[in-house]
């Protein structure tokens, strides 16, 4: 089970987390478009479905919204759990 702080990809966070962005490892389009959908270094977001072991695309909470977004995209999203207070 991953800890407090561990780095890893979203797409092997398990539903129900809460994390934070650490980094987006993709090129520029895919920066650009992950900026545009407001997920960036710094947001914390949760994984509401999919994820680690799931196939299929991930359904995750960010801010007041939801969004659906591919395994491939998942990959390059670097994120660290956070704590049950929401603290890194």
């Amino acid at each position: 089970m991953a800890t407090k702080g561990e780095r890893l990809p979203l797409a092997a966070v398990a539903a129900g987390r809460d994390v934070k962005v650490v980094a987006l490892t993709g090129g520029q389009q895919f920066r650009v478009r992950a900026l545009n959908l407001g997920v960036c270094p710094g947001v914390r977001l949760q994984v509401v479905r999919g994820g680690e072991g799931v196939a299929g695309p991930l359904l995750i909470s960010v801010g007041d919204g939801r969004l659906a977004i591919g395994q491939g995209m998942a990959e390059k999203v670097w994120v660290e759990y956070l704590d049950a207070d929401g603290e890194q």
